[in-house]
């Protein structure tokens, strides 16, 4: 998350805009939500105990 706010900061101080920050914190998000989505569909099969 601090990455984030930096980077924001960085990418206005070289364009002079805020609207490449927000384009930037979107992307990112929709990446994590891809992986969350991901995460939560994947199907895994019951671990088996050591000893019967």
């Amino acid at each position: 998350m601090a990455l984030g706010g930096w980077m924001s900061g960085v990418i206005f101080d070289l364009t002079g805009s805020y609207q490449a920050a927000f384009l930037n914190g979107i992307l990112w998000n929709l990446l994590n939500l891809g992986i969350a989505v991901g995460l939560l569909r994947r199907t895994g099969t019951p671990l088996q105990p050591a000893w019967p």
